[in-house]
């Protein structure tokens, strides 16, 4: 994957997610405008962000099924009419509605940033998601800022009018940019959506990566609505175009998730999630003394930045590698075997770590002779199982063990053996 399509990439994604973002820092305007209240005001920022949980429930799923060339500028047009509605929404009710359906289809960026690393090579694809990642959060933090200056300078509704075009020109750019590709798999709608929980169900690490993932874009979202109202009332009383400017200030999270891909490539992903995570809390233990310090309040708007955007990089590019789709029966028998298999030979090592693991002492399926012995580092077997096929009984050694761990039905490249243990018993099965 090129510069010039992973920086397109990053454009693309940065003003899709930044549809999300553009009223933010002009609630009170709004309120003002259309003479309603700062709370029935702030109802505008959750309209949209309940559409944008929709979208990626609903729409972003059909990224497997599609064919993205089409997709995404597809929804990117989609996103241009609904702006155009809130550009010319006469009342709060239809401004309401008109940000719901925005957030609906501002999706463009989530299909954009899988896209990107199915483009990329293994060895750039965390330094490649980390761009367009940061690309995302460049759109979500300069939104606010451009938001405030365009609303203070020709009234909140133009924004709105020039997000409009621009997805337009984005999405006919994307068309001609996006190389062709076959969509991953075919399979009815019902089938897809049933296939996201069973992801969920079956891979403890998708239901990780959605608690994190989820925890960070609540926290987001909150401080910085939140920090509108702070900075609005008094002791600051700002302007709309002064609050936008502070959305600069967490644009070093950009540079952070740069960093995280690189992280990721170096195999460093939970400890750098972990730090992110400390330092977020950290934050927002600042942000209790500085509701009248506008430094304490930039100080407190870098850390949250940095460790969001950081741990929210980590997350996509942890789930990557996760396979896609339904899983078939006879894998997952095959995966109920493995864990069945692996829940014995656990058993097996604790006893043999004990010494009570002696020639014939233990009883399994069939009788499994074992003679142990140090070789350096590890541990080197002479097996003879009844079960295994003639040809096929290890010999002793970290060499190949095909038997005992080729179960009918797994899945391809379930056998994963630990290079650093001479032992076929205490392999890392997945």
């Amino acid at each position: 994957m090129g510069r010039r399509l992973t920086f397109l990439f990053a454009l693309a994604a940065g003003v899709a997610v930044g549809n999300l973002y553009w009223a933010q820092p002009l609630l009170g305007f709004i309120a003002g405008d259309l003479h309603v209240t700062t709370a029935t005001a702030g109802w505008l920022v959750t309209a949209t962000q309940l559409g944008y949980a929709v979208g990626v429930l609903l729409l972003v799923p059909l990224g497997d099924v599609l064919d993205r060339r089409r997709f995404v500028p597809i929804m990117l047009l989609t996103s241009a009419a609904a702006l155009l509605l809130c550009a010319l929404a006469p009342s709060i009710g239809v401004l309401l509605l008109a940000l719901g359906v925005l957030g609906v289809t501002t999706i463009s960026g989530q299909i954009l940033t899988p896209l990107a690393g199915d483009l990329a090579g293994d060895a750039q694809r965390g330094r490649i998601v980390g761009v367009v990642g940061s690309g995302t959060l460049t759109g979500i933090l300069a939104s606010r800022t451009i938001s405030g200056l365009v609303a203070d300078a020709a009234g909140w509704r133009t924004i709105f009018a020039l997000a409009a075009v621009l997805a337009v020109l984005l999405a006919i750019v994307l068309h001609r940019a996006i190389p062709p590709l076959a969509p991953r798999t075919r399979m009815p709608y019902a089938q897809l959506i049933a296939s996201v929980g069973a992801v969920v169900v079956r891979d403890r690490a998708v239901r990780w990566t959605l608690v994190l993932g989820a925890t960070g874009f609540a926290a987001f979202s909150l401080f910085w609505t939140a920090l509108t109202f702070l900075l609005s009332s008094p002791p600051f009383r700002y302007p709309v175009a002064v609050i936008g400017l502070f959305g600069l200030a967490g644009l070093a999270g950009v540079l952070s998730g740069l960093r995280g891909g690189r992280l990721h490539d170096r195999g460093w992903s939970l400890p750098a999630t972990g730090a992110a995570w400390i330092l977020a809390l950290t934050a927002f233990v600042v942000a209790a003394f500085a509701v009248r310090s506008v430094v304490l309040l930039i100080i407190v708007i870098v850390m949250l930045d940095v460790a969001l955007q950081t741990q929210a990089l980590l997350n996509r590019a942890t789930v990557r590698p996760l396979p896609r789709g339904p899983e078939p029966a006879q894998h997952r028998a095959g995966h109920r075997q493995l864990r069945r298999r692996r829940h014995r030979l656990r058993r097996r090592d604790r006893a043999l770590v004990r010494g009570r693991l002696d020639r014939g002492h233990h009883r399994g399926n069939g009788a499994l002779l074992l003679r142990a012995h140090r070789v350096g580092a590890g541990t080197s077997w002479s097996t003879r199982d009844p079960r295994c096929p003639a040809g096929e009984r290890n010999s002793g050694g970290a060499a190949d063990w095909p038997c005992p761990l080729n179960i009918a039905g797994a899945p391809p490249g379930t056998r994963t053996p630990n290079p650093r243990i001479k032992s076929p018993l205490l392999c890392q099965l997945s």
